[in-house]
């Protein structure tokens, strides 16, 4: 009879597992999914959980050691369209392969230096490609800044909040605007170097890609315009067949009070507690043109089957947590404590080598969550259990061994009186 009984428990114990493991993902989605939830602590916790990701301690120890030597990074600084339709002159007499430029060419009334801009973009012809920008609500180009109408456009935005303080960390390879496509900025430049690099980024068929940072922008060849203005044409031979982006990277000396087009990216040595965007716009298109031409996207591992992880781990911890939890009660918050650290470290651990392996991302937050939420809705669970056991009579692995426990000190009681 009584290993009829431990055989009972043992098959509660697994049954009763799975069953708060279900619970405690039922209470993940009523969180998530269905309240929006106020409690400021809370939000703190989540707001950190959101704003620093596992790529992000990655991407922030990346060295320059593995510079991109195909894109060259030329500063425009601050000017006027003259100067800049002479900068273009003196790149393409060099024999870039393309010629990327990301600026923004408003749309005023006789601005001083279009007629120069427009001889200049003529004369570069079919290598240059504009950045435009896209209205977020309507993916409409904007046409304050779109002039050069014979011109190939990409646009140029990138994900980011009203006050520019998200993290960005993905780019849209294309949108959609009256049934047409319109593709990134660095979709097209990339394309125009390597057709085929285009081609597999439009089979990847991805409305959203994770962007795989080489490194800042000591990663690639960077000149100033007056510098490649000063240079002989022979010095510039080095430009000759390569990808140029002409952009705003700062002044000379790179003052912290210089942030115009300035974004926050994972490659930031601070990659919490962010106090200063660290990459400029024209910066972040070299490292989304670099895993373009490389192919080494980031591979994300489908939602449906992160949650099939998760709630495997989550069950396993739930089986140990009842176990402890009913047998081992007085030690159990301890235990838990001690398990939960050694397992988020393994899980971290287990994911950041997995990603800097292979380049495959599983997203932590289910593991995580269902591991602490685990262990305080087993109280939840444990009250559920005696409900249903004084109103239905049902039977339950927190009831039985309680009982289980009883009888054998009663035994116990009787055989030591006989």
């Amino acid at each position: 009879m009584a290993n009829d009984t431990k055989r009972s428990l043992k098959t509660k114990i697994w049954f009763e597992s799975f069953l708060a493991t279900i619970l405690v993902f039922g209470v993940i989605w009523v969180l998530f999914y269905i309240i929006n939830i106020s409690f400021k602590p809370f939000n703190y916790v989540t707001k950190a959980l959101k704003e620093v990701q596992l790529t992000d301690i990655y991407f922030s120890q990346l060295h320059n050691d593995n510079a991109d030597t195909t894109i060259i990074l030329v500063n425009i600084e601050n000017i006027d369209r003259s100067g800049i339709a002479n900068l273009i002159k003196k790149i393409n007499q060099a024999g870039p392969k393309v010629i990327a430029i990301d600026v923004f060419f408003s749309k005023d009334v006789e601005v001083p230096g279009d007629s120069l801009l427009d001889d200049a973009l003529q004369s570069a012809g079919s290598k240059v490609v504009l950045a435009e920008f896209l209205n977020p609500e309507n993916n409409q180009p904007d046409t304050t800044f779109k002039i050069f109408q014979y011109c190939e456009y990409g646009h140029a935005n990138l994900p980011n909040n009203e006050d520019g303080t998200e993290v960005v960390r993905s780019f849209f390879p294309v949108v959609t605007h009256d049934n047409k496509d319109k593709w990134a900025f660095s979709a097209v430049v990339a394309g125009k170097y390597s057709p085929e690099s285009f081609e597999k980024l439009k089979s990847r068929n991805k409305n959203e890609e994770l962007i795989n940072f080489t490194g800042d922008i000591l990663s690639y060849a960077e000149i100033q315009h007056d510098d490649i203005m000063r240079s002989s044409d022979a010095s510039l031979k080095f430009i000759k067949n390569k990808i140029v982006i002409l952009g705003f990277t700062g002044g000379k000396c790179r003052q912290s009070s210089d942030i115009e087009d300035l974004f926050y990216t994972p490659v930031n040595r601070h990659y919490y507690g962010r106090s200063h965007p660290d990459m400029y716009g024209a910066v972040i298109h070299a490292n989304i043109i670099s895993m373009i031409l490389k192919g080494n996207y980031i591979q994300l591992v489908p939602e449906w089957l992160v949650i099939c992880i998760s709630f495997v781990l989550v069950y396993f911890h739930v089986v140990l947590f009842i176990w402890l939890f009913v047998r081992h009660h007085i030690w159990y918050h301890l235990a838990v404590k001690l398990i939960q650290l050694i397992s988020f470290a393994f899980i971290l651990l287990g994911i950041f080598y997995l990603f800097r392996l292979s380049l495959i991302l599983v997203y932590t937050k289910y593991m995580l969550l269902g591991v602490i939420l685990s262990v305080d809705i087993l109280y939840f669970y444990e009250a559920l259990a005696l409900i249903a056991h004084r109103t239905m009579g049902s039977r339950s692995f927190f009831i039985e061994h309680h009982e289980v426990k009883n009888n054998n000190i009663i035994e116990k009681d009787i055989d030591n009186k006989l």
